[in-house]
């Protein structure tokens, strides 16, 4: 049974803390959590030595929870089960040329690796879960405090700006929103943004390159829906169940496409 997560409450999270028998007195092990909106972090203990668990998970609502599977096991089942999410995510990362950034926009809720993209495993932070963090170059680590006072510490490459990384990430994030806007207007619906002060609103009012064309024209919508559109479709034609032929799968995307130009998106 899981103990009242105050406990967690006056404390600095890092692995090395999370690990120590105080703390592993408070954690439940359970290796059928879901990764859902409610995550505020993963702690990834792989490379820590004689661990016996792979994650740690910081939930909103249970605390701190110790699981055997991975972080990467964690967000590949969770994007199984959200393959719109897991496309959407990763056409933004190729119509944007971010190939070797990874992070996951999932509506409201963005996760960003604090690894590079040649790792396997990462520890991930929640950015909607974030209200602020602080980089400490010269002892190469990070620290974020939770919308509900949680203190998490991850190691971070000095190497590396954190602020970069979280700008590329709202930028994403605000594009994915937009898009989203113009759909639901094109179907006489508003759509009501997050109230919620989150890190996704640090660059509200930034005028970079990128963000000084938000909201995006709708002939830019129109171009990434197409990509997006043929980019699934080619994902649908190439499943194993079809057993179709490299020529047959274009030649389908091809006369699929052409029923769905002008305004008939698949999405």
């Amino acid at each position: 049974m899981l103990l009242p997560n105050d406990y967690w409450l006056d404390k600095i999270l890092t692995k090395s803390f999370l690990l120590s028998p105080r703390a592993l007195r408070h954690m439940a092990i359970d290796d059928e959590f879901p990764l859902t909106p409610t995550v505020m972090a993963l702690y990834d203990l792989r490379t820590r030595a004689q661990c016996e668990w792979s994650t740690v998970i910081v939930d909103a609502k249970f605390g701190c929870l110790l699981t055997h599977r991975t972080t990467r096991q964690l967000i590949n089942h969770f994007l199984h089960h959200n393959l719109v999410d897991l496309h959407l995510s990763r056409i933004l990362l190729l119509y944007h040329q971010r190939r070797r950034f990874l992070p996951l926009i999932l509506g409201n809720a963005v996760y960003l690796p604090l690894h590079g993209a040649q790792q396997t495993t990462s520890d991930w932070i929640g950015l909607h879960w974030q209200r602020y963090f602080f980089q400490n170059r010269a002892a190469q680590w990070v620290q974020f405090q939770t919308l509900n006072h949680y203190h998490l510490q991850f190691a971070y490459s000095s190497q590396r700006s954190l602020l970069r990384a979280i700008h590329d990430a709202c930028y994403l994030a605000h594009y994915c929103y937009w898009l989203t806007v113009q759909l639901v207007q094109n179907l006489g619906y508003q759509l009501q943004a997050s109230t919620v002060r989150n890190l996704l609103w640090l660059f509200e009012q930034c005028s970079c390159t990128l963000h000084k064309n938000l909201p995006p024209t709708a002939a830019e919508s129109k171009r990434f829906l197409q990509t997006f559109q043929i980019w699934t479709l080619q994902q649908v034609v190439a499943l194993p169940e079809f057993s179709w032929s490299a020529q047959m799968q274009q030649q389908v995307v091809h006369e699929w496409s052409a029923l769905l130009m002008g305004h008939r998106y698949l999405w």
